[in-house]
């Protein structure tokens, strides 16, 4: 059967292969021409007409065997594409019984059923059937149905040429029974060339090479569908290559046709082998490439859609050999850069290997973003690069090539052409992200050993919110983990997008190392600053804090450099600065109320930090908008920040001032008692400010003679913060022991501010017209009624002060002088009368004087002693006394007198001489150091009398004369009695060197001498008095009389109830000696 084997040109003609249908049959027979054959190996149904065995079949001219054409052995074929017996048959009809029994050719039993599985096999792969054929482009299946034939389908094969080696078949299964017809396309490289084929001989050798392709009936273009590739040898050998093309040529292929020859083969099958491997290198290499070539042709002219040029590149074989020289040949073929095999996206264009460049494995394998590859490839397609996307499998075969020198683009490389601005504008927002999501994850791994960082911190490649549409530099984006985020939002645009940021744990950690905003630059403050209204817009708490972050920024900018004056000024006119609202209970007006939340730097006030302490809002809310600067954490802000701002931070005097009277206007045009203890509170907390910024503003500027004007303006009126309501300045003072009524003490808490006291004008003690108007207006207002206790206690402070009431008040007849009477009931002095004989009973017909108030003050404002109408009246009723002392000049004579005696024993010789000259017998000299009871006594002065005393006594009494003579000073009765030495004359008065009133006692008289007018004399009366009635003297005021001795007298000899008894009651203190206008002795 092997009639073609040095026919390579011919398929198989009947030869070996024609035996494969005994698989199905065990007699096949046809007819053509005239002949009809049958064979039958097994010698079952043709054994008495076959001759030999080893022939088993026989070859009959079916027009000429009469008998043959009359018998029925014909009839099978008879009407079968018009066949008739009686008439040459142009063509072949072949006819295999279908074997239905076991026989020695096969155990293979046909049915119907496998039958037409065989015919549905050839429906499928029709299109490999008729692919490679020369001739046959057609076959039709007919099935019987009775006794006619039916057409089942039928196969067609159109072949178009293209080119010389190109052809476009087009094959159409047409079922007859149906509609459902299958088209296909196939697009074949045919190459043929004579090859040697041992010693000198040449072969022709031929290859085709076939790919699927498949139209879109929308676009009315083709895309290549790869296929399981199979080798043919023009009919398909039953053999997967797994290259994605069909392969057919003109192989040595083994006798079963169930492969083609291998080098590992016997000696015999060498030459086939080496044969085979020469079609691959040649033939199949050549349609191969034009196969691709083709294909490129119609990519270009845009006849082919989706065509990616590897996608039919030899790479994976599941027969090695001998198809491993094809693949071998063809990287070798696209290595050495003879034809443009490859596709660069980036250009649009075919690119010899040599002119294409390639992203390193690394860039290609690293990053977090699935669309990496697209976005990477987008980014070279802007910069036009002829990159070329070429899959491992394919890289590899080049790479482990010694001679392939690649031009690869790493990291760098890519970073390099990546980070320009003008490429970053043209790649698309989610290529960028990409990019830089694996450029930033580049950056963990290499740190500073990449051109990444320069790179990235130049461009805007950095995605920000709030959409991630827009990129900026890093050095233009906020540290969302830093302070200074809280004075942004999304909206901004200046944070990194949020979505990017969670790609990767690692991002933010890398992306900070880029330099991202955690300070802002000037520009940027005064951005934010204009933003503070709007904050305060949506979210008041929410804005403050904020705007203290914004502060911070401000102050740290300030220790860093100052702005320059533009800054300056561009801030000073933003009003972001919040203003203090009124506080709660705040009592006066408040000057915020009249602002907006926000002002201008220069429109607001702030204390100094050293005045820090002090609210601003305490001493000048109602003059001056406040900074609100409660919020604001104790940091205590750089004096730079404000003055940046130019926030005043001192205040002028007069606002403090116009804020004290407000406050002093309102607490006077308000009823106390509609004022609440909250307003009281915070009336109080003004008040302590106020003084206390006086008292900072004394103590810094010396002599402030504006703020001194201003604070002298306030005496006499109500400004003096008691804790309760404000004093008049009168009525305080800084000495003063009780908190009223009336009076007042300086308050505790004011006591700090005693120099601002001063000049408001507090003094130490209140004045003797002050103390009086305290009892005039308790007067006012008590009437007739008796004082309360607390008002009472105000009275026991003010009656001992009184004794500084000058003669000029006393004389003044408008004035009314009040004392309270003994029932705490004040009354004008001159109803008055004090007692000061309380050991007499009272007389019903006087008001007393409240018996606490002093003797001498009450008598000193006007109050009559009642010693003194005793006395008078004693004198009326009883002519109990008379004037009597010494006369001319008084102390000052006595003054001059003493000057010519000195003060020694020279007194005694004088009350001796005295003694003698009064023709006496004998002198006691008494040393009485005994203070006598002074309750009971003729004046409240007297008391000073009752203290230890010089007393003398001589036997001899006064005459007439004597009594005249002791009352004229220098000028005594002895003056033409030559025979007395000086009795009672100028020498008597040497005893003022001991006392200021001397007094005896003679002839049952008393005689006081009182040059003072102190003691008991008055001023219109002579320095003295007379008492001559000695019995109702000593009644009326018993306590005198045991100072002269008469209670005492049964100690002394009888002889002392008669004579002259001189008592000099003595100086005993240096105030004693100071009081005396005679003499400066003790």
């Amino acid at each position: 059967g092997e009639t073609k084997i040095n026919k390579p040109l011919k398929i198989g003609k009947f030869g070996v292969g024609f035996c494969s249908v005994y698989h199905i049959t065990d007699v096949p027979s046809f007819v053509s021409g005239e002949y009809f054959t049958v064979f039958d190996p097994t010698l079952q149904c043709l054994k008495k007409e076959i001759k030999s065995e080893f022939n088993p079949g026989i070859k009959v001219n079916f027009q000429k065997h009469r008998l043959l054409n009359k018998s029925n052995q014909l009839k099978p074929y008879i009407g079968v594409c018009d066949f008739d017996s009686k008439h040459r048959f142009h063509g072949t009809l072949f006819r295999f019984p279908l074997r239905f029994i076991y026989s020695k050719i096969s155990e293979n039993v046909y049915t119907e059923r496998k039958i037409q599985s065989v015919f549905d096999i050839v429906k499928e792969d029709s299109s490999k059937l008729l692919m490679y054929l020369n001739s046959v482009s057609k076959m039709v299946f007919y099935r019987s149905e009775g006794n006619c034939f039916v057409k089942d389908f039928e196969v067609i094969a159109n072949k178009e040429r293209l080119s010389n080696n190109i052809t476009l078949m087009t094959v159409v299964v047409s079922n007859a029974q149906s509609s459902d017809n299958k088209e296909e396309k196939w697009l074949i490289a045919t190459t043929s060339q004579m090859l040697p084929a041992g010693g000198r001989d040449l072969k022709h050798a031929m290859a085709s090479v076939s790919v699927k392709l498949k139209l879109d009936e929308c676009s009315n273009k083709f895309w290549v569908d790869p296929v399981k590739g199979e080798c043919f040898c023009y009919l398909p050998l039953n053999i997967q290559t797994g290259l994605p093309v069909h392969v057919s040529g003109n192989f040595s292929v083994m006798t079963n046709r169930r492969g083609i020859w291998k080098a590992d083969n016997s000696r015999t099958a060498t030459k086939e082998s080496n044969w085979n491997k020469m079609l691959m290198e040649s033939v199949v290499l050549q349609s191969y490439v034009a196969l691709l070539l083709q294909l490129q042709k119609m990519q270009q002219s845009g006849s082919l859609n989706n065509y990616t040029f590897y996608s039919l590149w030899p790479i994976e074989l599941q027969e090695v050999n001998p198809w491993e020289f094809l693949l071998n040949k063809f990287y070798d073929l696209i290595l050495s850069s003879q034809y443009s095999l490859l596709y660069s996206e980036m250009t649009c264009s075919w690119k010899k290997l040599c002119d294409c460049k390639f992203l390193s494995d690394s860039i290609l394998t690293f990053g977090i973003s699935s669309n990496l590859h697209l976005s990477l490839y987008e980014v070279v397609a802007v910069l036009k690069l002829p990159v070329v996307d070429l899959p491992n499998q394919f890289w590899s075969k080049f790479k482990t090539n010694p001679n392939f020198q690649a031009q690869v683009i790493d990291e760098d490389d890519f970073a390099r052409y990546f980070y320009q601005d003008n490429t970053l504008l043209r790649v698309s927002a989610d290529a960028k992200v990409a990019i830089v999501t694996a450029s930033l994850l580049t950056l963990v791994n290499k740190g500073n050993n990449s051109v990444l960082p320069q790179l990235m911190k130049a461009t805007n490649c950095i995605p920000c919110s709030p959409d991630g549409k827009s990129f900026k530099k890093p050095q233009d984006i906020i540290d969302p983990s830093s302070k200074v985020a809280k004075l942004f939002s999304c909206k901004d645009g200046l944070f990194p997008d949020e979505t990017f940021i969670k790609q990767h744990n690692l991002l933010p950690q890398s992306l900070a190392s880029l330099g991202l905003l955690q300070s802002l630059s000037w520009t940027l403050v005064i951005g934010r600053a204009k933003c503070v209204q709007e904050w305060y817009s949506e979210n008041e708490n929410e804005a403050v804090n904020r705007l203290v972050v914004l502060l911070e920024c401000i102050k740290e900018n300030c220790s860093a450099e100052l702005p320059d004056k533009r800054i300056e000024h561009e801030l000073q006119k933003i009003p972001f600065l919040p203003v203090m609202q009124k506080p709660e209970h705040y009592p006066i007006n408040w000057k915020g109320d009249l602002c907006t939340k926000l002002l201008p730097g220069p429109d607001l006030t702030k204390l100094s930090d050293k005045e820090s302490s002090i609210n601003a809002a305490n001493v000048c809310g109602s003059q001056l908008a406040i900074l609100n600067t409660n919020f604001l954490p104790s940091l205590a802000y750089s004096g730079k920040v404000f003055k940046v701002l130019k926030v005043n931070n001192e205040i002028d005097a007069i606002y403090v001032i116009n804020q004290f009277k407000e406050l002093l206007q309102w607490f006077e045009n308000s009823s106390h008692d509609a004022i609440s203890a909250e307003l009281i509170k915070y009336t109080n907390t003004i008040a302590i400010a106020v003084y206390q910024f006086f008292s900072k503003r004394l103590s810094a500027k010396k002599g402030d003679n504006f703020l001194l004007k201003h604070l002298s303006s306030f005496r006499g009126k109500a400004c003096i913060w008691n804790g309760n309501k404000f004093l008049s300045t009168t009525c305080v003072s800084f000495k003063w022991t009780t908190d009223g009524p009336y009076l007042h003490k300086l308050p505790d808490i004011l006591r700090e501010f005693t120099t601002v006291m001063k000049h408001l004008g507090i003094e130490d003690e209140f004045s003797t017209e002050i103390l009086i108007n305290a009892l005039n207006e308790m007067k006012t207002d008590f009437k007739d009624d008796c004082l309360t206790d607390n008002c009472q206690a105000v009275v026991r402070l003010i009656c001992p002060l009184l004794d500084k009431v000058d003669t000029e008040m006393k004389l003044d007849t408008e004035m009314e002088l009040f004392l309270p009477d003994e029932n705490f009931v004040l009354r004008n002095v001159k109803e008055l009368k004090y007692n000061d004989a309380k050991w007499c009973p009272p007389d019903v017909e006087y008001i007393y004087c409240h018996e606490f108030v002093e003797r001498r003050i009450a008598v000193d404002l006007g109050v009559e002693p009642v010693k003194s109408i005793m006395l008078e009246k004693l004198e009326v009723d009883h002519e109990f006394g008379e004037e009597f002392g010494q006369e001319e000049k008084l102390t000052q004579r006595l003054h001059n007198i003493l000057r010519d005696y000195p003060r020694d024993i020279t007194f005694l010789k004088e009350l001796l001489q005295n003694a003698d000259d009064a023709g006496a017998e004998k002198l006691f000299i008494i040393l009485d150091k005994r203070y006598h009871s002074a309750e009971k006594i003729i004046s409240e002065e007297w008391k000073q009398l009752q203290g230890p005393a010089l007393l003398f006594w001589n036997s001899s009494s006064f005459s007439e004369e004597d009594l005249i003579g002791i009352q004229k000073i220098g000028l005594g009765n002895k003056r033409d009695d030559a025979d007395k030495i000086g009795q009672y004359g100028i020498g008597f008065n040497v005893v003022y060197h001991y006392t200021d009133c001397p007094s005896f006692i003679t002839n049952d008289r008393l005689c006081v001498l009182d040059p003072h007018y102190r003691y008991i004399a008055r001023k219109r009366m002579k320095p003295g008095r007379m008492f001559k009635d000695l019995e109702t003297l000593w009644k009326g005021f018993p306590d005198m009389k045991s100072s002269y001795l008469l209670n005492d007298l049964d100690e002394f000899p009888s002889e002392m109830k008669k004579g002259s008894l001189f008592r000099l009651p003595l100086r005993l203190s240096k105030k004693d000696a100071e009081q005396s206008e005679i003499v400066a002795n003790d």
